[in-house]
Order: structure tokens, then C-alpha cells, then sequence
């Protein structure tokens, strides 16, 4: 799968289409990520790594369950670990005891990733 594969997968979502997908899964050649649910960064030795954004205005490197940052060895990997990545976030509660199980550390992690946001901006205001 490549990345205009992987959009047109995500295009196929309830209340995505071509307007709204870019707020879902970006590429970023320049290398630095965006603020997309899922931001996609090709490297010179042909792997690739992935941040998740806020959809405001920041975002981190996506982490493994070690918290060890995700890196794809191709295109295809990265492509298809965010289609799946947008999927769970756009589908139903699973049924499944195992989807529910990832589907909550999943939103455990981003809560943790959006609570460390928000302490390393209350740190970087000047105290009055």
C-alpha cells in the first residue's frame, strides 16, 4: 500500500471524503509533522515514521506499547499501520475482548500524550 492507496482506503470511511481525509492521515516530505491525526514522514534510507497530532496545533512521535518510537521499515508498513490506526478511531466499540483491550490503551495513551501536552505549556509560561 502507498500513501494515495492509503487515502483513498480512509476516503472510504462514514463522513470522510476527499475535503476532510488530510485532517486524518498527511505525508510531511519535508520532515517535520503536522498537527493531522496521523502525520507520515518518509526517511532517506527508505523507512518511515509516524506522529499523531491533535488536530490543533502540535503533535508527538507515535510510540509502541514498550512507549519505544514507531519506526516502519517502508512505505507499505507505515501506510497500513495508519489506516488501521484511523479505522479503530473512526469505528464503533469493538465487541471483541482484544480490540476493546487495544482500543482502551489506545485512548489511555492519547490521554497521557495530551495531559504531558498541557503540563509542558503550563511549564513554559512565565510565571507572573
Amino acid at each position: 500500500m502507498n500513501f494515495l492507496e492509503a487515502v483513498a482506503d480512509i476516503e472510504t470511511l462514514p463522513n470522510i471524503d476527499s475535503s476532510t481525509s488530510s485532517y486524518f492521515l498527511t505525508i510531511s516530505r519535508s520532515g517535520r509533522p503536522t498537527s493531522a491525526f496521523i502525520t507520515l514522514i518518509p526517511h532517506a534510507d527508505g523507512t518511515w515514521s509516524a506522529y499523531i497530532g491533535d488536530l490543533r496545533d502540535s503533535s508527538e512521535i507515535a510510540r509502541d506499547d514498550k512507549n519505544e518510537p514507531l519506526l516502519f521499515p517502508d512505505e507499505d508498513a507505515a501506510c497500513r499501520w495508519a489506516v488501521a490506526k484511523v479505522r479503530r478511531a473512526r469505528s464503533t466499540q469493538p465487541s471483541d475482548p482484544k480490540q476493546l483491550a487495544q482500543a482502551v490503551r489506545d485512548g489511555e495513551a492519547m490521554e497521557r500524550r495530551f495531559r504531558d501536552l498541557e503540563e509542558a505549556e503550563r511549564r513554559k509560561k512565565p510565571s507572573p
